[in-house]
């Protein structure tokens, strides 16, 4: 718990040190989304710039767009999996919870388990994207998949914090369009970097390399 707090406030450090930028790339995000086309490359930047930042590396607006040109098409492919994936898991909910034989209802618990697995992968998905030196989707998503097997109590610890982020946000939604998106994108990139450091023991300036 001690290394989770840690890493919580590394985060929150990291995201008042560079709070300006952040905002500005916070509602440049909330944009690309209401847009829907940048949708999923303004995330991969969202989360570029964050990884760049959780690694000492200084960042800038331009550098943004930048990575949203870079992950564009890689970005789309890793989204539409994930949008698909959560559409088969909710039809099979829907299907199974909907059945008239309480039996099956059973079966409905399990997939709605394996929605909840699911979701919280995705708390690593596209830190994998930007973080992996060779990102194919099988790897992105398989990584992403794992890690909150391979580390639970440190994954429930992430979600927690990102919930709690959320909740008190979710107070002023002000903060939502200003400061949500940028301070969850830096939070999972904090745990991310930790996880990984104990998992690949390596130089703190490079890239993981599953």
């Amino acid at each position: 718990m001690q290394t989770s707090l840690h890493a919580f406030w590394k985060a929150m450090r990291l995201l008042y040190e560079d709070l300006f930028l952040f905002v500005a790339i916070s509602l440049a995000w909330w944009a690309g989304v209401l847009l829907v086309l940048p949708a999923a490359p303004v995330t991969a930047a969202l989360n570029h710039l964050a990884y760049e930042r959780v690694h000492g590396r200084r960042v800038q607006f331009s550098d943004f767009w930048d990575a949203g040109k870079h992950y564009f098409w890689r970005s789309w492919v890793i989204a539409l999996i994930d949008i698909i994936a959560f559409v088969i898991l909710g039809v099979n909910i829907i299907f199974y919870r909907q059945s008239p034989a309480p039996a099956l209802h059973v079966i409905a618990l399990v997939w709605l388990l394996v929605l909840a697995w699911w979701s919280i992968g995705n708390l690593y998905l596209f830190p994998f994207l930007v973080g992996l030196t060779r990102p194919t989707p099988w790897l992105v998503f398989r990584s992403a998949m794992l890690m909150p097997l391979a580390r639970p109590l440190a994954t429930l610890s992430l979600v927690l914090f990102a919930l709690s982020l959320t909740i008190v946000c979710s107070l002023l939604v002000v903060l939502i369009l200003l400061i949500l998106p940028a301070a969850l994108a830096v939070l999972s990139h904090t745990f991310f970097f930790d996880l990984i450091s104990e998992m690949v023991p390596q130089n703190e300036k490079s890239r993981p390399k599953l």
